[in-house]
């Protein structure tokens, strides 16, 4: 495909990760497969910027972009602010704070959107262990997702039950769909755009990749 695409690590306080998912991105990079890697940093006080720097990826302060706008509100605003200093066609939006993180979770996200031009929209899934004290529980992570996020979904637009992790930051959609979305500022933003894009796009052009 010849589909340019950004990578996009909102950060805030990840040093101890970044740094990792960057190096780990550098094969695909190498490969052309992605074209940029940016970590859009949330002023983080333990040296995430310097650590993202040195792995490779472009930083930028997110309050430092579109400025005109003031300082940067959340998550959300970080994200959205991320198109304004990115060109790829395609921009995929990672957590930076995934201890285990693989270079699959990136081609995961992709492949729909590659393999298929009618899919502008896809979300990861993954088990999410909870750690108890020294015992690590399989699948009881994502208790948020259970209690709030998938019953409030079941009642705004219950097509949207079939995805398993509606608050999972791995994402990624065409730019022309992510610029014509409404972005909250602050949290909730996953759920945000999952609702947007299926009233938008319908359930067909959304997909749900097990990374």
């Amino acid at each position: 495909s010849s589909s340019s695409v950004s990578v996009v690590l909102p950060s805030r306080e990840t040093a101890a990760t970044v740094g990792g998912i960057v190096r780990a991105l550098a094969p695909l990079r190498d490969l052309g497969l992605v074209d940029e890697v940016l970590v859009i940093d949330a002023a983080s006080h333990d040296g995430t910027a310097a650590v993202a720097a040195r792995a490779g990826a472009r930083v930028v302060q997110e309050s430092d972009v579109l400025p005109h706008l003031g300082p940067c509100r959340g998550k959300g605003d970080a994200m959205w602010r991320a198109l304004a200093v990115t060109t790829g066609d395609v921009v995929a939006f990672l957590d930076a704070d995934t201890e285990d993180f693989s270079p699959a979770f990136v081609t995961g996200l992709l492949g729909p959107l590659l393999e298929d031009p009618e899919v502008v929209f896809v979300k990861g899934a993954f088990r999410r262990p909870l750690r108890a004290g020294t015992e690590v529980l399989p699948d009881e992570g994502g208790r948020v997702t259970e209690l709030v996020a998938r019953p409030a979904l079941a009642l705004v637009a219950p097509e949207l039950g079939v995805f398993a992790q509606p608050l999972a930051g791995e994402t990624a959609a065409r730019r022309a769909v992510l610029e014509g979305l409404s972005v909250p500022v602050g949290y909730g933003v996953e759920t945000a755009m999952l609702i947007d894009v299926w009233r938008r796009y319908g359930l067909d052009a959304m997909a749900q990749v097990d990374l």
